[in-house]
């Protein structure tokens, strides 16, 4: 054989190493990735869990409270200025209470838009002056 087909042909063998080499390489750098993308899927579904079960304990004490305060409802209380005076919603009736908020909201708050964002103001004080919710 000459030297250059030897040369070729160690060249070759070399080459078929290294190609398996490669491949053996390349197998094991798969099955590593798989294991840790298998590691790192099981820990998210952990986490997504732990997240539904917190929303569902979330879920739960809210609407367990909507119930209680369904079941057990507690009056409104609302106060004049001069709080002396106390009355719940309850003790309202609701036709009177809707009219009574119509009269409150034509008198009092319409006509406060053009003058600021405070509550108190002369058409608040007039209406109190009035009598405000008694009339």
């Amino acid at each position: 054989m000459s030297p250059i087909t030897e040369q070729d042909s160690e060249q070759n063998e070399r080459i078929k190493e290294l190609e398996t080499k490669i491949k053996t390489l390349e197998e094991e750098v798969d099955k590593y990735q798989d294991k840790e993308h298998q590691a790192l899927n099981q820990r998210i579904r952990s986490i997504e869990k732990q997240v539904w079960g917190a929303g569902a304990v979330v879920a739960a004490v809210v609407t367990g409270y909507g119930l209680y305060q369904n079941i057990l409802p507690e009056p409104i209380v609302y106060a004049r200025e001069d709080h002396n005076h106390l009355k719940t919603l309850n003790e309202l009736e609701p036709v009177k209470l809707a009219k009574e908020n119509r009269r409150y909201i034509q008198d009092v708050v319409i006509p406060s838009y053009g003058i600021g964002t405070n509550w108190k103001n002369q058409y608040h004080d007039e209406w109190v002056k009035k009598g405000g919710f008694k009339n």
